[in-house]
């Protein structure tokens, strides 16, 4: 199966045909939406086929073997017929905001460089937690740090590098929960100019100027190692114009 969502994170559409499919799921030779997994939710939106007829897509996963992605409908009784060609369309405002947020908690590892423990990200807040027994940033020193990086307009990147020279360097593995697959030749990388460099396997924006203000709304104590600090957006985030890539 292509995944799309890894090298087009802006593509809203595509046409692809059914390869298995039963009660209320189907699996596709292509595919842009992303799967659940690195603290990201499943994408939604809708597959389109025949005369105009529509189902709702309501959560993506990820399948038994690697590669497979699994579309969940609403209509948990429908079968798709296998070979059926298809248009997949995004919910594109939600998968919208969740690469705004995942590229913000990568920014926000760099204001705060300690090792991950764990993150999530929903549709309008996410979280980080770091390895690090206290914060001596407030949450409004914290904020200010992360908005003036995005605005910066850092450029964000997807790149390739084989597996051999990352476990090399261990240091780039910046989560302890969640770690790199092994075997697959090149592990992908996501570069923010010279203020971030991980492996990640979520879809982000292109420049950290399409970030909207962000505000801190919380630091909570997860242990005596461990800070859990949550981010929104400071209002309600808009779409901006179409990215081409």
């Amino acid at each position: 199966m292509e995944m799309k969502f890894l090298t087009k994170s802006y593509a809203q559409t595509c046409t692809t045909n059914i390869v298995e499919s039963g009660e209320g799921w189907f699996r596709c030779q292509e595919t842009i939406f992303y799967p659940q997994g690195g603290g990201q939710l499943g994408d939604t939106g809708k597959v389109i086929f025949g005369d105009d007829s529509q189902l709702m897509i309501v959560n993506t996963l990820k399948g038994g073997e690697i590669g497979q992605v699994v579309h969940y409908l609403q209509d948990k009784s429908c079968v798709l017929p296998v070979g059926l060609q298809v248009n997949l369309i995004l919910d594109w405002q939600r998968r919208y905001q969740f690469m705004q947020l995942h590229t913000a908690l990568h920014v926000l590892s760099a204001v705060l460089p300690f090792p991950v423990t764990g993150c999530q990200i929903n549709e309008t807040s996410a979280r980080i937690d770091l390895a690090c027994p206290e914060l001596t940033l407030t949450k409004e020193e914290i904020t200010t740090k992360l908005n003036d990086f995005c605005c910066a307009n850092h450029v964000v990147t997807v790149e390739q590098l084989p597996e051999e020279l990352l476990q090399k360097q261990p240091e780039l593995v910046k989560t302890m929960s969640v770690k790199p697959p092994t075997g697959v030749g090149n592990i992908r990388m996501i570069r923010i100019d010279s203020i971030d460099y991980q492996p990640c396997g979520g879809t982000h924006v292109a420049n950290t100027g399409e970030i909207p203000a962000l505000v801190v709304s919380n630091i909570k104590s997860k242990g005596k190692q461990n800070r859990r600090v949550t981010i929104c957006f400071a209002e309600e985030p808009k779409v901006l114009g179409l990215h081409c890539e």
